[in-house]
């Protein structure tokens, strides 16, 4: 995971992402910012850092939950970390960190 993180300039850098960060709920486009809220979904865009987009699924609850991927199709993203017991397809996360990129599209 360090490696990875080190290797996108995207991921490790020294203030907020700002404007190249785009906030989800699990299957909308509005995040549940509920006291009992716990799952949200990010895109994250590469080209101001010159590096690969990101978007990633976060479930922090007991719940299983299902989250629609809402940038782009899924069939464009690569799923490259998972903290995920099972073997999900990439519409899915469950009781999981999730992390999908769009690798190699510059």
């Amino acid at each position: 995971m360090i490696a990875f993180r080190k290797a996108h300039p995207s991921l490790c850098r020294s203030r907020y992402w700002r404007d190249d960060v785009k906030w989800y709920g699990t299957d909308q486009d509005v995040v549940d910012m509920s006291d009992d809220s716990r799952a949200f979904a990010f895109y994250l865009d590469g080209e101001s850092k010159n590096d690969d987009d990101f978007y990633g699924m976060i479930n922090a609850g007991d719940d299983d939950l299902k989250f629609s991927i809402q940038n782009g199709l899924a069939e464009d993203w690569k799923r490259v970390v998972s903290t995920s017991q099972k073997n999900k397809p990439e519409k899915q996360a469950r009781k999981a960190r999730t992390i999908f990129a769009k690798l190699d599209v510059r």
